[in-house]
């Protein structure tokens, strides 16, 4: 299953991912789309005109209760989450497409801007 291209993703997380993200658990190499609730390995980098960082931490809170988690029982709170995830994306060109290893982000290669 993948996540629909035009998706908000947040990436997933839980404390064993966090220690090994290559085990079992897939949380700690994935983004998981808000409203499909699908899981993806990349993840596109986009700019979007008029999107606050409000707005998506409410889409990444409403994605976590949409897919059963408790927003509230990570060790790592959804905010600091989602202001990490736009401060590394937010020094990358747009068309990025990037995978995650639990706190590393890494390009996995670039579409160029305007993607």
């Amino acid at each position: 299953m993948s996540v629909a291209p035009s998706s908000l993703t947040s990436p997933t997380h839980s404390p064993s991912s966090e220690r090994n993200p290559f085990g079992a658990c897939g949380c700690g190499r994935s983004f998981s789309g808000l409203s499909s609730t699908r899981h993806t390995t990349t993840a596109l980098v986009r700019d979007i005109p008029g999107l606050t960082r409000q707005e998506y931490l409410a889409a990444s809170m409403a994605g976590l209760e949409l897919m059963g988690r408790c927003p509230d029982c990570s060790d790592f709170p959804v905010a600091d989450f989602v202001d990490w995830l736009l401060a590394v994306a937010g020094d990358l060109p747009e068309g990025t497409v990037v995978e995650r290893h639990a706190f590393d982000l890494n390009v996995r290669w670039s579409l160029g801007s305007g993607a």
